[in-house]
């Protein structure tokens, strides 16, 4: 369950989070179960919390520092997530339910994250890079791969990636 103190004060603002993390840099940040849907996140710091089963969905991540967070089943549906950086985090069984509103990870750092399991159906994955990340049974489905940067033989892992944009040849590894 979410630490409600940590909750409200990013829903206060992303300023005033930031600070509070440069003041804390080694405080476990707990927003399990956290309904941060719609929330603007630009540019946060969240790197390393826990943000198991949270709903995310429509909020806004674009920049956010999300390396080694924990993003197991987090709901992402309409979230954005551009430029976020997302090296070494968890997002097995994440959902991103498509239709009505795909989420956006354009351009994302997703080096070494973990997409086991995760249904990501309609993401805008164009631009990401995605070496060395775990897809196995993940659900590419309608994906936008365009200029990512993903490897073959990690595609042969997934689920299925039915009707998905694939990278470019020269992406493509």
């Amino acid at each position: 369950m979410a630490n409600q103190q940590q909750v409200q004060l990013l829903q206060s603002g992303v300023e005033a989070w930031n600070l509070y993390r440069q003041a804390h840099p080694t405080l476990q940040v707990d927003l399990s179960e956290a309904d941060l849907s719609g929330v603007n996140l630009t540019s946060a710091d969240l790197h390393d919390a826990n943000l198991s089963w949270a709903n995310l969905n429509k909020a806004d991540l674009t920049s956010a520092n999300l390396v080694g967070a924990n993003l197991v089943n987090v709901s992402l549906s309409g979230a954005i997530l551009a430029h976020a950086n997302l090296s070494n985090a968890n997002l097995s069984g994440a959902v991103v339910i498509y239709p009505p509103i795909p989420a956006s990870m354009r351009g994302a750092d997703l080096t070494d994250a973990i997409l086991v399991d995760a249904f990501l159906n309609g993401t805008d994955l164009s631009n990401a890079n995605l070496s060395n990340a775990n897809l196995s049974n993940a659900n590419l489905s309608r994906v936008d791969l365009t200029g990512a940067r993903v490897r073959k033989r990690q595609l042969a892992g997934t689920r299925t990636h039915e009707r998905a944009t694939m990278p470019h040849t020269g992406n493509c590894l």
